[in-house]
């Protein structure tokens, strides 16, 4: 008997000697059959194919084109010896098997080994994960993963289906075969997608289940371009809209253009202005973020109409817009605008490179149209984090260089053992554009109960470093003093981020004394998250927060939050291991905030709240005090920095 086979390529300039073992495996494979193995080699740059390329053995120089004709005498499979982290029973194979059957096994073999290989190594990396938990974390995650295919197909499946005595990966593998064909043949998204694409995919999925039993902050990293999806449309509107921090949250009635917007795309949709349709797409029912995902994905090619209420509250309906190439255009991390022609105003919604390039570019653009600026209002609320690089990049730029910034306690591991590491880490970048203190007009930062990680960080450098800032915010922000970093893996798991560092501000008295606390404290001992100069209530997420069944979106709005409802967040109060080194504010004493100022801001601010409508308690949607045009903690802002610019 003869068969033929016609095996996939892709073009690597690596892995020769894998492709040599692979070949080397199947020329020795016969058991009374002469296996023909035609190899063809492409040149693909398909991001699904790309995945494969990493666990498919056949990885050769790009762009050769070869043809192998292999028969052999009988012999047994040469087998790879098992990683000592997985079980061995993943290298028990059939012993009567055909040869796509084999190919299989061996492909799933593979794929088990470098499932165990990553899953050891994020439990050794992580900052709480115990090894002695192994098999628990693969027994939960195995059950998290089936659990969503009992649901989608409860004919097809039971629970017991998991209850073999195998390892955790054996039993996703002979799962995943019934799972597959199950989902090409009801779902259209995936009915071009191969076996093996499919379960590197779901192997992830599994992956990242695991991942959640540490703590629910580890995860895989999804990209767009390297999961199964379908082709989406790279259009958009060129109108940008006002990110509301509780749109995240709730079904507004309305879309608000942003205020930053200049109507260059279209004059007659000024800033503020509610757009109630788009191409007759009533929204109503739909979330915020499904309709800015329509925007983002389904504008047609030659634009799109909007109705619309303009800023004079008239209406304008089917208004033609013109639609833009830019994927992103609706979702622009940083927002601007100036207030009063005098008051700088940016919003920053996450951290990153782009971010911090974007504010750099609108300060220093609005500093140049405004030369003498009398106040700033930075906006870090609903900022749920990012790079704690660019976050240092951020904090910079009220520092000199050198200032200490936060201190870090990271997970090493030596000779497979956890160690507890320490480091100072300061602005460390001399070349950054900075304000000189001399400079910085009356400054007021802005956070809530979702601003997070990152966004945290910023914050608490700036009040750490006595830069002259007045922080107005909710009691807390979310607390999350933790970070993951990317982990890159070269086998078929995608990349991951790992929780295995904990961050730690400071507070410098009189005398030089250093404390270091966390904004991550247990409850026991503080509420989570920084505390506020001037705390101010956000009612419409006060209301969302007290009522669950409002929100459209399942997201945790503090650490607390976050505790209760999934029962896996991590906390920690003060640092573990020894650090002497100084400690030193570098920011010069007559530019910092004086205690007299914050006092009487903080004794206007308690007088004013009861006079703006948008922080009443009642300011929630379905109420005549709610607007879409007004938010709280902004309306206070503004009032305070008129007030300080007036006292001056």
């Amino acid at each position: 008997m003869s068969v033929s086979y016609t095996l996939l390529f892709l073009c690597n300039y690596h892995g020769l000697g894998s492709t040599v073992e692979f070949l080397s495996t199947y020329y020795n494979y016969n058991n009374s059959k002469n296996l023909s193995l035609s190899l063809r080699v492409i040149y693909d740059t398909n991001p699904i194919v790309t995945l494969y390329r990493n666990y498919a053995y056949l990885l050769i120089p790009s762009l050769l084109c070869i043809s192998v004709a292999c028969s052999s005498q009988n012999s047994n499979v040469v087998s790879k010896k098992p990683d000592p982290s997985a079980p061995t029973n993943i290298e028990k194979m059939p012993s009567t098997i055909d040869p796509s059957t084999q190919m299989l096994a061996l492909f799933e073999k593979k794929l088990c080994e470098d499932f165990y290989n990553a899953f050891t190594f994020a439990i050794e990396h992580h900052l709480i994960a115990d090894p002695k938990n192994y098999q628990s974390y693969l027994a939960t995650a195995l059950q998290n993963w089936f659990e969503n295919y009992i649901e989608k197909f409860p004919t097809k499946f039971h629970e017991r289906d998991i209850a073999a005595k195998q390892d955790a990966c054996s039993i996703f593998t002979t799962l995943n075969r019934k799972i597959y064909p199950l989902v090409v043949s009801h779902n259209d998204k995936y009915k071009d997608i191969t076996f093996e694409e499919f379960s590197v995919h779901e192997l992830n999925n599994f992956f990242n289940e695991a991942l959640d039993t540490f703590d629910y902050f580890s995860y895989v990293v999804w990209g767009d371009n390297r999961k199964p999806s379908f082709e989406l449309t790279k259009r958009s509107s060129p109108i940008p809209l006002l990110d509301r921090t509780d749109y995240q949250w709730r079904k507004p009635s309305a879309l608000v253009v942003d205020p930053s917007y200049n109507g260059v795309f279209n004059p007659e949709i000024t800033k503020w202005s509610l757009i109630t349709e788009i191409d007759a797409y009533d929204f109503h029912d739909h979330s915020f973020e499904d309709t800015v995902g329509f925007l983002r994905y389904g504008v047609p090619e030659k634009g799109l109409s909007i109705s619309f209420y303009k800023n004079d509250n008239s209406f304008a309906k089917d208004i033609q817009v013109e639609s833009l190439q830019s994927e992103y255009e609706n979702t622009s991390a940083v927002k601007s605008h100036i207030i009063d022609s005098n008051i700088i105003y940016i919003r920053i919604a996450e951290i990153s490179e782009k971010t911090k390039d974007q504010i750099i570019a609108d300060l220093y653009t609005a500093l140049a149209t405004i030369p003498n600026p009398q106040g700033l209002i930075i906006d870090f609320s609903g900022n749920v984090g990012g790079s704690v690089e660019f976050a240092q990049k951020i904090a910079s730029i009220f520092l000199p260089y050198g200032s200490p910034l936060f201190r870090t306690e990271t997970i090493h591991v030596e000779n497979h053992q956890k160690q507890l590491k320490t480091e100072l880490v300061k602005n460390s970048f001399p070349d950054a554009r900075t304000i000189a203190p001399e400079n910085i007009p009356p400054t007021i930062v802005i956070t809530n109960r979702a601003t997070a990680s990152s966004g945290e960080l910023v914050v608490s450098a700036w009040k750490a470093n006595h830069v002259p800032i007045v922080h107005i915010g909710e009691e807390t922000t979310f607390g999350k003093a933790i970070g993951q970093p990317l982990i890159s893996n070269n086998g078929a798991i995608l990349d991951f981020r790992l929780t295995d560092t904990r961050a730690f501000t400071f507070d410098i008295d009189e005398n030089g004394a250093v404390t270091w606390y966390t904004w991550q404290l247990s409850q026991k001992n503080n509420q989570l998250g920084l505390i506020a100069d001037i705390s101010v209530t956000d009612p419409v997420i006060e209301d969302l927060y007290q009522h669950p069944d409002k929100r459209h979106f399942n997201r945790a709005f503090t650490m607390l939050d976050l505790q209760k409802r999934y029962g896996n967040a991590i906390e920690f109060s003060t640092p573990t291991t020894k650090f002497d080194e100084p400690v030193q504010i570098l920011f010069p004493k007559e530019y910092q905030i004086n205690p007299t100022i914050l006092e009487a801001l903080q004794r206007f601010a308690k007088s004013e709240i009861s006079n703006i409508d948008s922080c009443s308690p009642d300011a929630i949607p379905g109420n005549p005090l709610f607007s879409e045009r007004r938010e709280c903690l902004y309306d206070i802002s503004v009032h305070v920095m008129r007030y300080w610019i007036s006292s001056l």
